[in-house]
């Protein structure tokens, strides 16, 4: 029954493909991009133009946050201060203002243009581009994880908003602002839109984060898996009993080399390819504030969405040029000797999962995952493989709208849910985007499956000294602390500074301000596993591999 379910999945997807500035050559200081810190910027050679990396910044995916008229005039919850000033205190990149962003939106959060109005949403570059500072510079590194506390920011942006619902004089200064003209009509249609959009936020919110007394997932780590299933399942479905608790957060992966691997996600759930990285990209943004209409009578040919297919088309096109970075020779010079005596120990300890056997620029690398159960924290796949869910409206329609295919029954597992919301969105990309619900104001997804619960998908290394922390759920500060066995990792460190550490590769770990203790005794944060290279008891066979690893 697996087996039909993936071969319909994949004719599915096929039907759907056949209808549906300045450079640096190496590194250096440039001021072509708009990312607005107080240190020199140092962007790294990754086969991206400048203006290339802007557009990347700015391009709109379809997901809805908040309407854009509004987060201009928003203020925090607290004060008077405004809103979009205080996002990068959460982490994520401060921006310039600029023709093409007049209100300097951080990195990755764009203006969406919607049938009935604009919104704030988020772009791939939000969570996928780092910043490392060292030697008094910041190193820009395109597809890195970011170091965003998306967690704490959509909290206070949902408490923003409801306070401004709440407190008088913040509403009186955000009507005067947004509504043309304030009258008492338009001030009651506000009224009932800000409240409105305050429980989608707040829904989003008590549906994928920490509630009461969970943990806190901390920065640079979202349980990205379980809100897109808890979107498809329960937001799209509206059926509130689908829900699962969304407790296993991971670090988000680095995007280079992501359109040449046969499979992505950490735990290779979804096959990569032409046609599938469409339906992969449109799944990220179903759980990431996109929006499908699905009808209690469910349509013959797609769903309506809020999804840009053809931007998503763009992104993965530029993306495919994207390559990993190189170790920036301030970082420290690297010892030919020494990177070849650990070439000689990767190989032997680290080459039969994490392969190296092509070149970085060549744009033909195709990537084959290897699957493996290595003791790591086995809550995110398990999550994902045991999802199961009531089908709701879908029951008794055609799975991914095969005219000859199987039809829903009463229950189904979450992925293949997914995936035929996956469809359906690609399938109606021809339809007008639904209803937003908002007063008229006067304004100024074939999924495969291991056959471990417990494993994930190792990939190569290039790259690996710029994306700290280390293993799928960010459980290990920097790749000397992986080399040491399970037993003695750190038990518990500060995650959100961005000062680098060139010796023991990632980020510094001790108390800083806006920093977040992990503690990896947490159900779905254990550092266990992964003990690969945990036997070199020698110091300067350590400092080889280290070296080789910079190398890369």
């Amino acid at each position: 029954m697996r087996l039909i379910s993936v071969l319909l999945s994949t004719f599915a997807l096929t039907l759907v493909a056949t209808i549906s500035g300045c450079s640096t050559s190496d590194t250096s200081t440039c001021d072509c991009r708009t990312v607005d810190i107080k240190s020199p910027l140092v962007t790294l050679e990754q086969g991206w133009t400048d203006s290339q990396a802007e557009w990347f910044y700015n391009i709109s995916q379809g997901s809805q946050l908040i309407p854009y008229d509004w987060m201009v005039f928003l203020e925090t919850a607290e004060g008077s201060q405004s809103f979009i000033d205080s996002i990068p205190k959460f982490g994520f990149i401060p921006r310039a203002k600029s023709g093409g962003n007049p209100y300097g939106l951080p990195v990755g959060f764009v203006k969406d243009v919607d049938r009935d109005r604009s919104w704030v949403g988020l772009t791939c570059a939000a969570c996928h581009t780092g910043l490392i500072e060292y030697g008094g510079s910041s190193y820009l590194v395109d597809g890195a994880p970011t170091l965003g506390d998306a967690e704490g920011f959509l909290k206070a942006l949902a408490s923003a908003i409801q306070a401004t619902h709440d407190d008088e004089q913040k509403f009186d200064r955000f009507a005067k602002n947004v509504l043309d003209p304030p009258d008492d009509a338009e001030r009651q249609k506000l009224k009932e839109a800000l409240q409105r959009i305050a429980d989608v936020r707040k829904g989003y919110n008590d549906r994928n984060l920490p509630q009461g007394d969970q943990p806190a997932f901390g920065p640079g780590r979202v349980d990205a898996l379980g809100a897109i299933l808890n979107e498809v399942t329960v937001r799209f479905l509206d059926f509130p009993a689908n829900h699962r608790v969304a407790n296993a957060p991971v670090s988000y992966p680095f995007l280079w080399d992501a359109p040449h691997h046969d499979r992505v996600q950490w735990n290779g759930a979804a096959p990569n390819g032409k046609v599938h990285s469409l339906a992969r990209n449109v799944g990220e943004v179903l759980g990431v504030f996109g929006n499908i209409e699905i009808p209690t009578e469910p349509p013959t040919l797609g769903y309506a969405s809020t999804v840009q297919i053809q931007n998503l088309r763009d992104i993965e096109s530029l993306i495919w040029k994207l390559k990993s970075p190189q170790w920036p020779k301030e970082f420290g010079e690297l010892d030919e000797k020494t990177v070849a005596r650990g070439r000689k120990l990767y190989d032997r300890h680290c080459s039969e999962c994490h392969s190296l056997d092509f070149k970085r620029d060549d744009e033909a690398r195709r990537i084959v995952a290897q699957m493996a159960n290595v003791q790591t924290d086995s809550l995110t796949a398990k999550n994902f493989r045991t999802r199961q869910a009531v089908t709701g409206r879908l029951k008794g329609s055609k799975i991914n709208f095969v005219p000859f295919g199987p039809e829903f029954v009463d229950t189904a597992s979450g992925d293949t849910i997914l995936i035929h919301e996956v469809v359906g969105t690609i399938l109606g990309g021809w339809k007008a985007a639904p209803d937003d619900k908002l007063a008229d104001l006067k304004m100024r997804g074939p999924i495969l499956k291991a056959d471990d619960l417990d494993q994930y998908k190792a990939r190569p290394l290039n790259g690996i000294w710029a994306t700290a922390p280390y293993l799928h759920n960010g459980s290990v500060p920097t790749l000397r602390e992986l080399l040491k066995p399970a037993n003695l990792r750190l038990k518990k460190f500060w995650v959100g500074s961005r000062k680098f550490n060139p010796k023991d590769i990632g980020f510094e770990t001790g108390k800083s301000d806006g920093a977040w203790e992990f503690d990896t005794s947490i159900e779905g944060n254990s550092k266990d596993g992964h003990e690969y290279g945990t036997d070199l008891t020698k110091p300067e066979d350590i400092e080889d591999l280290l070296a080789f690893l910079k190398s890369q």
